[in-house]
């Protein structure tokens, strides 16, 4: 029975087209490769992604891949490079040992690596740590020149807030774009001298076309500090950035008086707000109490628009759990990479450092190798602690608190789309375009 093989090939943006190989110069040099390595032929499975990145492994090909290797249905996995795959320290490792397991080669061909050997699978691990480093040096130089364009005086985010517009005169300023601006004029001014509730605020709102957002959306931004003139970037207040609305003691005043009043009701509803039909309109809520004795609260969404049935929450909870958790794992994941790296950046700056007094001569051979041998053996310490941290793939939604659970949907969840039945429950993560 002849061989099966994968080649996997993935390019995220037009500037990495540009500055490496595009998809079909990969399939190209890979193809060849392929047929020098199985000279009585085989199999050619082609898997091509296409403006994907390797921040994670939530790729549509990675995940058939991934089931092929699981099932045993290819022998070998053929790539570029090991970045096609990932630049993550745990996925790559993780990746490796399904590789090992499933007895699937790996052959990359830009490294010119073969996971069957061991200095294959070496080159692998050291290879994935420096893109992992390579991609936060990136990112801390793109934050370094975010904070010095707000030092001159310039507004470095991608899009101007609600009410403001880029000055079509001036690179880098803002000015004031109506008739928003004076919307959020009126609003401060109505909940600092009336005695309203963002909630019947909204309401109006809407009914009037004016905003047609939820309370939530409307309560957010109140607290934008934005509006009084100061801007965030990269956890740096910049004050005076931007014209101001209104002052920030205003402003604080307008939160503390918000902070007072009820915009709760009584029922949790945990997709409140979230929750959408396959019409596409919001859905409303509802609840039964079975009786009198348990007092047991059963939650419902439906949709006056086409007239839909009831959908119980218990049921749409149950259907969407398994994404849920599984994003929820994933965020825990990226905390402790998170972490991990900024610790492996601090032991590669003790190696630069212990690399320039070597090369002045101010320290002796001995001292030099034990010291480059503590560090590398820190740096094994940090990447094994990662792998075996028990906190990674013990996120579960079911057995949190209402409060968490709510907390985690308003962070995370865009909205969730229902068509006829519950298990057609699709759910929109708000960081799917990252």
């Amino acid at each position: 029975m002849s061989a099966k093989v994968a080649i996997y090939v993935r390019e995220s943006t037009m500037r990495q087209v540009q500055k490496g190989y595009n998809l079909e110069e990969q399939k190209r040099i890979l193809t060849a490769r392929v047929n020098r390595d199985y000279k009585d032929g085989c199999e050619i499975i082609m898997m091509e992604e296409r403006g994907e990145s390797a921040k994670d492994l939530n790729r549509t090909k990675m995940k058939q891949l991934l089931d092929m290797v699981k099932r045993e249905e290819i022998d070998a996995v053929y790539i570029i490079a090991i970045d096609r795959l990932s630049r993550s320290i745990i996925d790559m490792a993780s990746l490796v040992q399904m590789f090992q397991e499933h007895d699937v080669d790996l052959i990359s061909y830009q490294e010119n690596i073969d996971l069957k050997t061991p200095q294959g699978r070496m080159q692998v691990n050291m290879l994935t740590v420096i893109a992992q480093w390579e991609r936060e040096i990136i990112s801390a130089r793109v934050g370094r020149a975010l904070l010095e364009g707000a030092r001159q005086g310039k507004y470095v985010k991608s899009l101007p807030p609600f009410g403001y517009q880029k000055d079509p005169n001036e690179r880098g300023k803002l000015i004031l774009k109506e008739p928003e601006a004076s919307f959020m004029k009126e609003t401060f001014r109505r909940l600092d001298e009336e005695e309203i509730t963002i909630s019947e605020l909204t309401v109006e709102y809407n009914s009037k076309k004016y905003f047609n957002r939820n309370w939530k959306h409307l309560y957010k931004m109140i607290r934008n500090p934005v509006y009084h003139g100061e801007v965030e970037i990269r956890g740096v207040a910049f004050k005076n950035l931007i014209p101001a609305l209104i002052s920030e003691k205003q402003q604080e005043r307008i939160i503390a008086k918000i902070h007072t009043t009820k915009v709760f009701k009584k029922h949790q509803y945990l997709y409140r707000n979230v929750c959408y039909c396959g019409c596409g309109a919001k859905m409303k809520t509802t609840c039964t109490v079975s009786n009198k004795k348990t007092k047991k609260v059963f939650i419902y969404y439906y949709c006056v628009e086409c007239n839909s049935k009831y959908y119980n929450e218990l049921k749409i909870t149950n259907a969407l759990l398994k994404e849920i958790n599984e994003y929820g794992n994933r965020i825990i994941k990226d905390e402790l990479m998170d972490q991990a790296t900024s610790k492996a950046n601090q032991v590669f700056k003790k190696l630069n450092q212990l690399d320039v007094v070597h090369s002045k001569n101010a320290v002796d051979e001995k001292y030099y190798q034990d010291e480059h041998d503590r560090l590398m053996n820190e740096l094994k310490d940090i990447s094994g602690k990662l792998i075996n941290d028990k906190r990674i793939g013990n996120f579960r939604f079911e057995k949190m608190e209402y409060k968490e659970q709510r907390s985690f949907i308003l962070k995370n969840v865009e909205k969730i789309k229902i068509s006829k039945t519950v298990n057609s429950a699709k759910i929109y993560w708000k960081d799917k375009d990252e």
